[in-house]
């Protein structure tokens, strides 16, 4: 697990009264949960474990038999491999759509165009200019970022640029410090990060289906918050920190 995924992995939620509880389930989520996850954690009104990743790598894990109970997976594909792996549950249930968006540093003078046509040129114009992406290998903003590149005429110049976030809550922290002028990440992420940012058409990537499995054993808790995942109540906090409902 990522240094990021174990600062994040603590308990988030309430304290519902003086009982001892059972340990709060450990749940795999994709990094772009990152400022929705204690949102979500306090009206849902019970304790979780979360560790935050690239959905690829935490897929993988629970291949393996890493000890979590849910996957919250930012896309489809991944939520699939996990239960084809025989260690989670089917199917897989949609919880949100995640949609991508241009972010720069501050100072960049870059424009927030979200149909990317002056990007280019702009990086062209400040020579060595890098531009942050989550790794496409293994993380679904990476593979959508790489989608939107290639349909504005872009990736062949940008590829010498990249910068490869482990996911993509890191790639925008490359943003954030400055490593990078300017990158495609979640606009959850940049909303949350307070980066400034232009959220893309959904028409320029595939769909960021963003969906939730249950691994084979997990307890009543998890398998509640599964179901809460779905609900109208977590549909409203999702919309509102810059998901599209399913």
């Amino acid at each position: 697990m990522g240094a990021a995924g174990r600062a994040f992995g603590l308990i988030l939620g309430l304290a519902l009264g003086s009982a001892a509880r059972a340990e709060p389930p450990a749940i795999a989520a994709a990094s772009d949960l990152q400022f929705v996850l204690p949102a979500l954690a306090a009206d849902f009104g019970r304790a979780l474990n979360p560790t935050l990743g690239s959905s690829g790598m935490l897929a993988r894990q629970i291949a393996r038999g890493a000890p979590f109970q849910l996957l919250l997976s930012a896309d489809d594909s991944h939520a699939r491999f996990a239960v084809e792996s025989g260690r989670a549950e089917g199917p897989p249930r949609d919880y949100a759509r995640g949609r991508l968006a241009l972010v720069v540093a501050r100072n960049a003078a870059i424009a927030l165009d979200p149909t990317l046509a002056s990007l280019g040129r702009e990086l062209a114009a400040r020579g060595g200019a890098k531009f942050a992406i989550a790794n496409p290998e293994h993380a679904p903003y990476g593979r959508a970022a790489v989608e939107a590149l290639s349909g504005a005429g872009l990736w062949p110049a940008l590829r010498s640029r990249l910068v490869l976030g482990e996911n993509v809550a890191q790639a925008a922290r490359f943003v954030q410090s400055g490593a990078a002028a300017a990158g495609l990440v979640a606009l959850a992420v940049a909303r949350g990060a307070g980066l400034e940012h232009a959220a893309l058409p959904a028409s320029m990537h595939g769909a960021l289906r963003q969906q939730v499995v249950v691994v084979k054993g997990a307890g009543a808790d998890a398998r509640a918050f599964a179901d809460y995942l779905v609900s109208d109540r977590a549909r409203a906090i999702l919309t509102a920190n810059g998901f599209d409902p399913p």
